[in-house]
């Protein structure tokens, strides 16, 4: 039982492989039940940690929404989880888990803004008739509240992305411009989370001798992102002025001109870059190259 953060009732459109499964709990029942693997927590404070710490309960929809497997097993229940003796089985979903489920989520991250997560897992086996935990895993991380909605228009789309996209990326500078955009949703303040975009930004559109980079990286945003001359003008300019908040930040430790919806919209420009510079599937020197012998509105030719 896999809890999800950040997600409404449209995520129970989505259809997982390989025996994985989303699906949904009332409120009070996902209270006691996350209360009985947690060895009788007390509510309020399984409440508190669904809500609070780890973002999983949606309060609008009273409902928990968490991916499911089910396996056929032997658990030795008297034996401390340590010392167990996995069988294959077992040993499968973990790797299903690891090469399928994880990389999925991620993906879905990237596909749109939202920041879906798996921060909380509960294994547990069935003694008669009541589940009993043998293992949980969670993270210490921020959970930012970005929420994920998934249209069903967008499934298509969607399922396509998954199947087409393989992580880790081929490039490096890839890699790294993900994992700093995949750090942005971990930050408490909208000031780090756009500094952290911000060097994702820079590795995908920075080259090590360039200078005037504020010119430089809005510029070659610009035509790689711009649908045509007057969409790469706006990007141009708006990532100048993004660009421009971020160096009012590093001199001055903070920027009064910073919103929420700054980190947003420089968020989505990376979303975007990561994914036409991942189809393209070149090296970064190479992709500047063509950009810079384009103007504004021709990126599209690059592919």
């Amino acid at each position: 039982m896999g809890l999800l953060s950040n997600v409404d009732a449209s995520i129970l459109k989505m259809e997982l492989e390989h025996g994985f499964k989303i699906q949904s709990m009332p409120t009070r029942e996902a209270i006691r039940t996350i209360s009985g693997l947690e060895r009788n927590l007390p509510l309020g404070a399984v409440q508190e940690k669904l809500v609070i710490d780890y973002k999983c309960l949606n309060s609008d929809e009273q409902h928990l929404f968490f991916i499911s497997h089910s396996i056929e097993t032997d658990v030795q229940k008297d034996v401390p989880i340590r010392s167990r003796r996995v069988n294959k089985e077992l040993n499968n979903f973990y790797k299903l888990r690891t090469d399928y489920l994880y990389p999925v989520i991620r993906k879905m991250r990237l596909f749109k803004e939202g920041n879906i997560e798996m921060p909380l897992q509960y294994y547990y086996y069935i003694d008669n008739e009541t589940p009993r935990s043998f293992m949980s895993l969670g993270t210490n991380r921020v959970i930012s509240r970005e929420l994920y909605n998934i249209k069903k228009s967008e499934l298509p789309e969607l399922y396509k992305f998954l199947i087409e996209t393989n992580l880790p990326f081929k490039r490096d500078y890839l890699n790294l411009a993900l994992r700093n955009y995949e750090l942005s949703y971990q930050m408490s303040y909208d000031t780090i989370s756009f500094m952290t975009i911000m060097l994702s930004l820079e590795s995908l559109f920075n080259r090590a001798d360039q200078h005037e980079l504020t010119y430089s990286i809005s510029r070659n945003a610009a035509v790689l992102l711009g649908k045509n001359l007057v969409d790469s003008k706006t990007i141009f300019n708006d990532i100048k002025y993004l660009y421009g908040i971020r160096s009012s930040i590093v001199h001055k430790g903070t920027s009064s001109k910073l919103k929420h919806e700054d980190v947003l919209r420089l968020r989505q420009y990376i979303r975007d870059s990561i994914k036409i510079m991942c189809n393209i599937d070149m090296e970064k020197d190479d992709i500047l190259d063509k950009i810079t012998s384009l103007g504004f509105g021709e990126g599209a030719s690059i592919t």
